[in-house]
């Protein structure tokens, strides 16, 4: 047990400094928050620490569990080294998300905020999205005192979330993407869940085409 618990921290700090030095060399090279390369280190690493306790419980001296955890290394690198370069080529270029609009019938309440120096503003964490309307409610209910936006908020593109984004904007479980929008000259991002956004741009209209 102490030398499978010594293990599995060992291999957990190697996939956390790993993952450190991935963020640290994507982030000059990519806005991104939520890079590729820390999303591969994370889920090889996850998978070589669990492997590696589990190797150390079940063999009968540490040679073996040594042995077993580096063969559990190899696999891990071979998978990386035939999956890096399809996803190098899935997110390189522009990283606009395309997604349809949602055709609404009713209003409808899910995660998300509206960040920006606009007076609908909210970090409330709920939006509703109906027939020609978004707005910001500021308790869960969605029935007083919702803040709309106005008309002239125009959705430009959907995009991952940024480094570079505001304070506050939430990751919903690496499952967000930005709405990037402006309204009469004033840059205005709508955060969401992916499987929320489409009705974003039901309520607001359909991203101008290129």
């Amino acid at each position: 047990m102490p030398f499978a618990i010594g293990l599995l921290l060992g291999v957990f700090g190697a996939m956390l400094l790993t993952a450190a030095a991935a963020t640290a060399w994507s982030s000059r090279r990519s806005p991104r928050a939520f890079p590729w390369q820390v999303g591969l280190t994370m889920s090889g690493g996850t998978f070589l620490v669990l492997f590696s306790a589990m190797a150390a419980w079940n063999s009968d001296n540490i040679g073996d569990a040594l042995q077993l955890t580096g063969l559990a290394g190899l696999v891990v690198l071979a998978v990386y080294a035939l999956a890096a370069p399809f996803l190098h080529r899935r997110h390189r270029g522009d990283d606009t998300i395309v997604l349809e609009p949602s055709a609404l019938t009713e209003e409808v309440r899910f995660p998300g905020l509206i960040m920006g120096e606009v007076p609908y503003a909210s970090d409330a964490g709920y939006l509703i999205a109906g027939p020609g309307i978004l707005a910001t409610p500021p308790d869960p209910t969605g029935v007083f005192h919702r803040k709309a936006a106005p008309r002239t908020l125009t959705p430009l593109r959907i995009r991952p979330p940024y480094l570079t984004d505001p304070t506050g904007r939430p990751d919903y479980d690496g499952r967000a993407v930005v709405l990037e929008c402006e309204d009469d000259g004033v840059p205005v991002l709508v955060v969401t869940r992916r499987k929320d956004a489409p009705a974003v741009l039901g309520a607001l209209g359909p991203v101008p085409a290129e």
